[in-house]
């Protein structure tokens, strides 16, 4: 959509655009579950942090499950509706991802370059972070703060900035302590 333009061109500056469509395409509802089968067949595994009952999320896990890729759900609140997901996808056998730690169990190969990569920025001018990824640690600040504290500051998507946390926690730039409370490492 063109109001992700700039983000498109700061992943291609950075990384690459995949799409089964041409290049200028309509966002259509068809599109989602082909481009949900793209991104799992490129991961090794998939997160779901938060999806109600019919979610994209949903389909990109059971894809990823069709492809042989590992599923991780992040437990919620029974009474959200955002939760019932991923609930559901830990009651059917996905693994439970209380922290990055969880996931980096399943990818030990992982935890080393993620180690690696934030002392090199520690050392260098820094890691590069995203304008989200940037507001996010300024929220966090230099004391823990739970997570809802720092979704309602973020005051953004909580899925997106879930998603971005478990980011920064993958690249170890925060670290999740008990009781959903980040800070950073």
């Amino acid at each position: 959509p063109r109001e992700h333009a700039r983000l498109a061109d700061e992943v291609a500056g950075r990384g690459a655009l995949v799409s089964e469509f041409p290049f200028g395409s309509e966002p259509e509802a068809w599109h989602f579950p082909l481009r949900n089968r793209a991104i799992s067949g490129l991961a090794r595994g998939v997160v779901v942090v938060e999806a109600c009952d019919r979610s994209g999320a949903l389909v990109t896990a059971d894809m990823a499950l069709e492809q042989g890729r590992d599923v991780f759900a992040v437990p919620g609140p029974v009474t959200s509706p955002l939760s019932a997901g991923p609930n559901r996808l830990i009651r059917q056998g996905a693994a439970l991802a209380g922290s990055a730690a969880d996931v980096l169990e399943t990818y030990p190969d992982l935890a080393p370059r993620a180690a690696a990569s934030a002392a090199a920025g520690a050392r260098d001018a820094g890691p590069i972070l995203g304008e989200q990824e940037r507001r996010l640690l300024e929220i966090i600040g230099a004391a823990p703060r739970p997570i809802d504290d720092i979704i309602r500051d973020f005051a953004g998507p909580a899925q997106a900035a879930a998603a971005l946390l478990t980011g920064l926690e993958l690249r170890g730039l925060v670290q999740q302590l008990p009781g959903k409370i980040f800070a950073r490492a």
